[in-house]
């Protein structure tokens, strides 16, 4: 796509963003129809399977606009990870009835998947996951879930005769309710990032994902429009805005990494540098942002409602949640963890525990 088409394509979304994400207060399920009526909720889809068919290109000139207005994209577990799984490539998926059940289902903007990956004590290898699928389709074991998440559906990581599988159910409490499919983690490229707290499926990524330098951005905007709110003496803002600027620094120099990767990526030029090597960075510099923000605002004093985080504080201050931008709460509970001395799971996840035999197992 010629340099024109891109800026052609930027002027359309930047006016549908505009139409439909109305500031200071959107709407939105209108956000939220107008995504779904164009199926740009699903923008890495390919066009065969329900998306836009955007190029890389195209994706991050997506995730700029949306980080610059604010607006959320509002990718999940099942768009982001469960949907790709079921139709990238794996023999007779498409043909199940179950796999494109919940494939229309996820089209049509209905998604109440999460994926479990985590388990207490594991290790990050294949050998090491403690959730097993036997001989006779029996899944036993222990997942960290999401609390207060509605979900109906699961997409589990778990380990078959030594291998690493993924299995996808519909589940009630701890369940397993409805049909089952098993499909093998290697045809996926499957890996998994010990680097990162969250076990990120780093190949699983969808590569407007990994663009994060305008969200960064965003936020370290809104966050100087709260400092001006704000009294601080004169060595607390001494010491803040030299924080804040050098983490501008670090965000335009992300910001230039990006795009030299997605500039080689639409060319099919050998990639400047691995994409897990682009995550981690912006993992690196979302982490500083999220020091930044705990220091800013104190332990409990978050600028918008989060269950998960102000158990014994409300929000406080001015801020809401489109002040700081979608996308903060992962990195300050990372660093809430940190500074408590408290494991991630421990804090912020609840056990989930498996027990049940597999009507169907359907081998892929």
């Amino acid at each position: 796509m010629a340099e024109s088409s891109h800026r052609q394509f930027a002027e359309e979304i930047r006016a549908f963003v505009a139409e439909n994400w109305q500031e200071p207060d959107p709407d939105l399920a209108r956000w939220r129809d107008a995504l779904i009526t164009r199926c740009w909720h699903l923008p890495h889809w390919p066009q065969e399977n329900g998306g836009p068919g955007w190029s890389p290109t195209q994706q991050f000139i997506w995730a700029k606009c949306l980080a610059q207005a604010g607006a959320p994209d509002l990718q999940t577990d099942g768009t982001l990870i469960v949907g790709p799984l079921l139709y990238q490539g794996m023999k007779g998926v498409n043909e199940q009835p179950l796999a494109t059940a919940w494939l229309d289902e996820l089209r049509g903007g209905v998604d109440q998947w999460q994926v479990l990956v985590r388990e207490p004590d594991w290790d990050f290898t294949a050998t090491g996951l403690t959730t097993v699928i036997d001989s006779s389709g029996s899944i036993s074991g222990t997942k960290l879930i999401r609390p207060g998440a509605e979900t109906k559906y699961l997409c589990c990581l778990a380990r078959k005769a030594g291998a690493a599988v993924w299995a996808l159910f519909e589940a009630e409490e701890n369940e397993v309710s409805g049909g089952c499919l098993v499909l093998d983690g290697a045809a996926v490229e499957l890996e998994i990032s010990a680097e990162d707290d969250v076990a990120r499926l780093v190949r699983l990524i969808p590569e407007h994902q990994l663009y994060r330098s305008f969200d960064i951005q965003s936020q370290l905007q809104a966050l100087r429009r709260y400092w001006d709110t704000m009294e601080f003496d004169e060595d607390e803002v001494s010491e803040l805005l030299r924080s804040h600027a050098e983490l501008g620094v670090a965000a335009e120099a992300l910001a230039a990494m990006e795009e030299r990767y997605v500039h080689a990526l639409d060319a099919g030029l050998e990639l400047p540098f691995p994409r897990e090597v682009l995550n981690a960075r912006s993992r690196e510099v979302l982490i500083e942002l999220g020091d930044l923000q705990v220091r800013s605002f104190g332990y409990y004093a978050l600028p918008y409602p989060d269950p998960l985080l102000t158990h014994n504080e409300g929000p406080v201050g001015p801020g809401t949640e489109g002040d700081i931008g979608v996308g903060m709460d992962t990195d300050v509970r990372r660093t809430l963890g940190r500074l408590t001395g408290e494991l991630y799971e421990d804090a912020f996840s609840e056990s989930f525990v498996l027990h049940d035999t597999i009507a169907k197992d359907l081998e892929l």
